[in-house]
């Protein structure tokens, strides 16, 4: 049954075709699109013709097989040998049969353009239809396992990249081997051009995927799936068909056929022959399944042993474990070897390599040698010498030869030596670096160094040693600069040392004898102040003692006061008191009068001998501590000194 219209696909409709060839019938459906209008009354994209039935479809030159693990390679020249073919076929069908290649010059389309250019039926830039277009894609990808990560989003503006991949993709579904070899343009027009899609393909429109032109390539991939859907659902039937073939009851439906026939024409020995052939049938599919129950049993009792294995194997798991551990670290002590023995190779193929190449090399001299030796032959050979001459040439080589040994055992002696001179020669070097070095150390403690220091004066006193640069020349200005600046100079500085040295040597002289001098001051100031503790002590002893008598003589007074106030309480309370009262508050005035000039002298006198002690006593110590501090520093310059010297 042919498909007319554009609604799903059932089960009754389908075929025994397994090419993916699109016929008038291959056409997509749209019936899940509800957003036409109702006017739209034919929905096929087909051509119409009077007697549909009559159709026959040539696609041997195009089709492409529906098995996908058969199908042949779609390269390039199998499309354009393919369409030239499909061509030709269409055009040379004079008397014959009219063929579907759907060409707008043999037959008109009621869905044509006035210029005959057909127009896509489908909504394809609405926004419904775009979206249910790309659902379909993602599922069928999903499907299919497409390799890269796609979205909606990203389906709805793809790149150039992207839809070509997507194409290839849905390509090889159609030819495994299929592969873009030109341009990207041209292989897709070429291809749909080859797979009859019924609108077209312009090539500008796939330069690049803008916003105008992905609705229509879009359409075009949902056409793609739509057929390989198509072809999937046909080869699943086939392959039903195939299982019920291989049932007995088509087999034994064919068998009665067969013989009823065989019984209606009376051929009796063909209907015992038919028998024959139908028992020898059941029979080898007897022993097939005999067979095939046989390695079942088999593999079954293979596996209820293994399982018995494996249960009494569970006792021996810590055992095997143990040997697992073992044998491990067993690999990777071999893994280690191996490793080592790899290298050990590699270094023997190496040394193998060199040892080659030097016998080559000693192969080589030996042959120049064998070579000079046979020329040596063939010169003695031609010589005429007699056996005087030849006995002289002995006794000559003899004697060239002890010559040699003498010379090579002088030149051994002479090695030696210079062996020796050379040792000798960097010992003196190291010597003479480390005086050059202690040279600087002094020279830089001396202010000598570097040339703007303080005792240069402007001239360079470095010395630079180094027995592998200038070697003679620079051992020869290093002679002259010594000879001529350094040493005079430092000739001149050790004379302004020396000099100062005895000016400070009379001034240390001259501090010594002050010293001694401020030595017997100090003495004498000592005993001083000594005489003075000793005054202080004394006076402290009487101011002790005056003020014990002053205490004593207060506490009298105190004591008289008191009898004198007894008195005047007496007094008063007498008549007549007022002589006696005033004589005894004169004694009183006199008596503390004298008691405060005697603490006044008192305190006077003590703050006097303190002050004159502690004056004496800064006064020693400070010409003590200068005395000491020039004694030290002369005479660390002239320890300095002698060390220089």
């Amino acid at each position: 049954m042919r498909r007319t219209t554009l609604g799903p696909i059932s089960s009754s409709q389908l075929n025994a075709r397994s090419s993916v060839v699109p016929t008038a019938s291959s056409r997509a459906s749209y019936d899940e699109y509800h957003i036409y209008k109702s006017s739209q009354a034919r929905q096929s994209v087909g051509p119409s013709t009077a007697n549909p039935s009559r159709r026959v479809s040539t696609t041997t030159s195009t089709s492409i097989p529906g098995n996908r693990a058969g199908r042949s390679s779609v390269s390039t020249k199998n499309i354009r040998s393919s369409v030239s073919s499909s061509s030709r076929l269409s055009s040379g069908a004079a008397g014959g049969r009219r063929s579907s290649t759907f060409s707008a010059g043999n037959r008109a389309s009621s869905i044509s353009t006035r210029n005959g250019v057909r127009q896509d039926p489908r909504p394809v830039t609405d926004k419904g239809f775009v979206n249910a277009s790309i659902h379909r894609l993602l599922e069928f990808l999903s499907a299919k396992q497409y390799d890269a990560i796609l979205s909606s989003k990203l389906l709805k503006g793809p790149t150039k990249k992207e839809a070509c991949n997507i194409l290839q993709f849905l390509f090889r579904q159609i030819d495994l081997n299929y592969a873009f070899e030109g341009k990207l343009e041209e292989e897709i027009a070429l291809f749909f051009k080859i797979l009859r899609y019924p609108f077209p393909m312009t090539k500008t429109s796939m330069v690049t995927v803008a916003p105008h032109s992905w609705p229509p390539l879009l359409a075009s991939i949902t056409w793609i799936i739509e057929l390989l859907n198509y072809d999937e659902t046909v080869e699943d039937a086939n392959r039903i068909e195939e299982m019920e073939a291989e049932n007995g009851d088509r087999a034994f439906l064919e068998y009665l056929n067969q013989a009823y026939r065989a019984f209606l024409s009376g051929e009796d020995e063909k209907y015992r022959m038919l028998e024959q052939e139908l028992a020898n049938q059941i029979d080898s599919k007897n022993q097939i399944i005999r067979d095939e129950y046989a390695q079942l049993t088999n593999a079954k009792d293979e596996l209820l042993h293994s399982i018995e294995q494996a249960k009494t194997a569970k006792s021996s798991l810590p055992s095997l474990n143990v040997r697992k551990a073992d044998y491990t670290s067993d690999l990777e002590k071999f893994k280690k070897l191996v490793a080592q023995l790899d290298n050990y190779k590699s270094s023997a193929i190496r040394k193998n390599h060199d040892g080659e190449v030097e016998l080559n090399s000693k192969k080589n001299e030996l042959a120049a040698l064998q070579n000079a030796i046979q020329s040596l032959r063939v010169k003695i050979g031609n010589q005429k010498i007699s056996a005087d001459d030849v006995q002289r040439m002995v006794q000559e080589r003899l004697r060239l030869q002890e010559l040699v040994q003498q010379t090579e055992q002088r030149q051994r002696d002479l090695q030696s030596e210079n062996w020796r001179l050379e040792t000798d020669l960097v010992e003196e070097m190291d010597q003479l670096e480390a005086q050059v070095k202690r040279y600087g150390q002094l020279a830089m403690q001396l202010k000598l160094l570097p040339s703007m220091a303080k005792n240069a004066h402007g001239i360079n006193y470095e010395l630079e040693l180094d027995m592998h640069v200038g070697k003679v020349d620079a051992a020869v200005y290093l002679s002259n600069h010594l000879r001529k600046h350094i040493r005079p100079a430092l000739s001149n500085f050790r004379k302004n040392r020396i000099e100062r040295l005895n000016v400070a040597l009379d001034e240390a002289s001259q501090l010594e004898q002050e010293a001694q001098k401020s030595g017997e001051v100090a003495s004498v100031e000592l005993q001083g102040v000594q005489g003075m503790e000793m005054k202080i002590r004394k006076v402290d002893d009487t101011l002790r003692r005056e003020k014990e008598t002053c205490e004593a003589i207060s506490k009298q007074h105190t004591a008289t006061t008191e009898d004198v106030e007894l008195r005047i309480a007496s007094i008063l309370n007498e008549a007549d008191l007022s002589a006696e009262e005033l004589q005894s508050r004169q004694l009183l005035e006199e008596a503390q009068n004298r008691s405060s000039a005697m603490c006044e002298s008192y305190d006077n006198l003590v703050e006097r001998s303190r002050h004159g002690f502690t004056n004496a006593l800064i006064a020693s110590n400070s010409h003590k501590e200068d005395i000491e501090r020039g004694i030290q520093t002369y005479t660390t310059e002239i320890k300095d000194f002698w060390q220089l010297k």
